[in-house]
């Protein structure tokens, strides 16, 4: 078995996607964050709270996609 340096484009499509992933998270964070603080000021039932649930719950399930299709492309380029 040999080791060879990944190729660049590899790299920066790995990059890339990192990189979008934690925008990703940041933005889960911070509805989260907004979601608490309106907890905290006492209107749990405000209309804007279920939109914040619904773009957290969107955003989770395009996360839970996009590692499918990556594993998916992680196994077609390494042959498993």
């Amino acid at each position: 078995m040999s080791i060879s340096h990944p190729r660049l484009p590899f790299v920066l499509a790995g990059s890339a996607v990192l990189a979008v992933a934690a925008a990703g998270w940041l933005f889960i964070l911070h509805q989260l964050r907004r979601l608490i603080q309106s907890i905290g000021e006492g209107e749990p039932f405000a209309a804007r709270n279920a939109t914040r649930l619904r773009r957290i719950g969107c955003a989770v399930i395009g996360f839970e996609l996009a590692r499918a299709l990556a594993v998916w492309g992680g196994s077609l380029y390494f042959g498993l």
